[in-house]
């Protein structure tokens, strides 16, 4: 089974950068030649594009979630992004360039989306704290979610 793995942030955002740190951790304990990681700097549609021709993607990306602590780590199925409704930082939602995938294409990966919540992206080159702390906690859901 072909997997991509994708981290996606902003490496000057501060905390929006989660995805890319938890990849770079991933790049060190994962050694499968079917299993791509890489880093997206982008959401919407230029996202749902680099699954192309992937039977798994994991995500990895920063949410929101104003009922959640901030470093809460959580498992998603793409059903839970909705168009418009997406709580995603970046550009046009994901919920919205997902459905956009999946009706010009019959070959739509199997998704899960590790998102860690965040507050407020600052201009930074480092994660908070809270944030930080929680990197290790998305390295094992990844790492759990490659296993299924």
């Amino acid at each position: 089974m072909r997997t991509i793995i994708l981290g996606v942030g902003n490496p000057i955002c501060g905390d929006d950068a989660v995805g890319l740190h938890v990849v770079q951790q991933l790049r060190r304990r994962v050694d499968d030649p079917d299993v791509t990681i890489e880093e997206a700097m982008t959401g919407g549609l230029p996202l749902v594009e680099r699954l192309a021709g992937y039977d798994r993607a994991i995500i990895i990306d920063s949410i929101r979630d104003g009922n959640a602590e901030e470093g809460d780590v959580r498992r998603l199925t793409a059903d839970a992004f909705t168009s418009a409704a997406d709580s995603h930082p970046h550009g046009i939602d994901f919920g919205t360039a997902l459905s956009y995938l999946k009706k010009i294409s019959d070959e739509v990966p199997d998704i899960v989306v590790i998102g860690v919540v965040i507050g407020e992206c600052e201009l930074a080159e480092q994660l908070s704290p809270a944030i930080a702390a929680a990197v290790p906690c998305a390295v094992e859901m990844v790492l759990g979610a490659l296993e299924r």
